[in-house]
């Protein structure tokens, strides 16, 4: 397909021809152009209270509560915290399918918001700024478990599944028959001292 492009004086137009190796005929012709429009009327939103951007409203109870929160304010942060904590561990859950994990990153989320608090700018939707944070927090969770792997104390061996694959020593308290031994042999060498000259 060839295709040339022409400007013009506010329009552009493009010409081109097309063959379909299965039909014999003539090439088709296709053109388009650049449609001009009346100059835009002045957008009807301006009069609301929106950040420089232009695209987030300030009055959004999320936004204003972050705000709040960036001024150090606790009890709105308490609010927040409740308000998205079941959704913030909904999406992390979703990505790491462990409920247990999924807890404890959300709980860093809500950390990571207070320590970044004085950085937020409402520059999109509030939530949009928290699900990010939630997200990268998980997707560093995946990314660790890949290059970590954790071995589970628990899994069966694959030929015998009542037992498990590893056995973890407790070398904290003594095994009875070890210390049973170790006592005899205390004894033994007590009595050997005590027959010395």
């Amino acid at each position: 397909m060839a295709i040339n492009s022409v400007a013009s004086a506010g329009s552009v137009a493009l010409s081109g021809t097309r063959r379909e190796s299965s039909r014999a005929g003539p090439p088709k012709q296709f053109r388009l152009a650049k449609r001009s429009f009346a100059h835009p009327q002045p957008c009807r939103l301006a009069k609301r209270n929106l950040d420089f951007r232009g695209m987030v409203d300030r009055n959004d109870p999320d936004v204003a509560l972050m705000l709040r929160v960036k001024e150090g304010d606790l009890s709105a942060y308490e609010t927040l915290v409740e308000k998205f904590k079941q959704p913030v561990m909904n999406l992390v859950y979703r990505l790491i399918n462990d409920i247990d994990e999924a807890e404890d990153i959300a709980q860093n989320v809500f950390v990571q918001v207070w320590k970044t608090r004085e950085r937020y700018e409402p520059a999109s939707k509030f939530t949009t700024w928290l699900f990010t944070i939630a997200r990268n927090l998980g997707l560093n969770e995946i990314r660790r478990r890949t290059r970590h792997p954790a071995d589970s104390v628990d899994e069966p061996r694959p030929d015998n599944e009542s037992q498990p694959l590893r056995v973890v020593e407790d070398r904290s308290s003594p095994i009875p028959a070890d210390a049973a031994l170790s006592g005899e042999l205390r004894a033994k060498v007590e009595e050997a001292l005590m027959d010395l000259p």
